[in-house]
């Protein structure tokens, strides 16, 4: 099931459901539409038409992790190391590029030009969109961990990453030059994102609960925080309101209680949505002078 909600008044206002009940993998969106891969096939949700299925002729995507797309194409990272371009609305197969050699977790498009594209190894390339040719290895002096997850803010011209060792790492997508590393979480960071406008903050969550705030330009840890309430006493549709406590001693201190896993993240003005694993989504509202 997909679902639209409203940041103002927390309620779901509308609802998409996947055929067969299959899981929803990955997702992107825009104004008028949801995009999502489902199981091994592509969906169309319109917002206000009709939802279409496409299935990829020869059968489901075997092994898909990931999507983007810039309309009308779609970009599915696969299993096999392969990145599968269809066309939405045909569902036909246009361009298959193979760049990898473990399983593509993740996949940026930028401009329409330019796709970024992370694996279960550790490496993170940007390619030729049109035609899948390697333009840069974007490579980090750390040990090769998986990437989990890729950021890219189009107004500082940079690209984050997140890996399943916790680490995080920053390039010049102008000239595919490292910025920072640093490790900012004991374990897999799920989730990264920033407002194009700003260029100083990175926003990110993972397994360990914490949304940390980080300097965008140097990888500083700003700030990390957990939620006061107990979700186990808040029920299916119930709206709570709970403060936000700093983080000032070591992960494991803190009670798993107030440390939901951080599956995804956004950011918004002053403030930011996360979506836990146990199916509660938060709003978290900041004064930019106590970041």
């Amino acid at each position: 099931m997909a679902r639209i909600w409203c940041s103002k008044s927390f309620r779901c206002l509308e609802e998409y459901s996947t055929p067969n009940k299959a899981p929803i993998v990955d997702f992107d969106f825009d104004k008028s539409k949801i995009v999502g891969l489902v199981g091994g096939d592509i969906c169309i949700w319109k917002r206000h038409g009709n939802s279409h299925l496409l299935r990829p002729r020869g059968g489901p995507i075997q092994h898909a992790y990931c999507l983007c797309y810039a309309d009308p194409e779609a970009a599915i990272g696969c299993g096999d190391g392969t990145i599968r371009i269809f066309d939405m609305y045909s569902s036909q197969c246009s361009r298959i590029f193979r760049q990898h050699g473990g399983a593509v977790t993740c996949l940026s498009m930028v401009d329409e030009e330019l796709l970024i594209s992370g694996t279960s190894l550790g490496s993170l390339s940007v390619s030729d969109a049109a035609s899948g040719q390697r333009i840069a290895s974007l490579r980090h002096s750390t040990a090769a961990t998986g990437i989990s997850c890729i950021w890219v803010n189009k107004g500082s011209f940079q690209v984050f990453s997140g890996t399943t060792s916790g680490h995080a790492y920053s390039w010049d997508l102008r000239m595919y030059k490292p910025l920072w590393e640093t490790r900012v979480s004991p374990s897999v960071i799920y989730s990264m994102h920033s407002q194009a406008i700003d260029l100083s903050t990175l926003v990110l969550g993972g397994i360990d609960g914490v949304l940390r705030i980080i300097d965008a330009n140097s990888g500083q840890i700003l700030s990390g925080y957990v939620a006061t309430a107990k979700m186990t006493s808040i029920s299916d549709g119930m709206i709570a309101k709970c403060t936000a406590k700093k983080v000032s001693s070591p992960v494991d201190k803190i009670p798993k209680s107030l440390r939901r896993p951080i599956t995804c993240v956004a950011v918004g003005l002053n403030k930011v949505v996360t979506v836990h694993n146990d199916k509660n989504i938060m709003l978290w509202t900041f004064q930019r002078e106590n970041v």
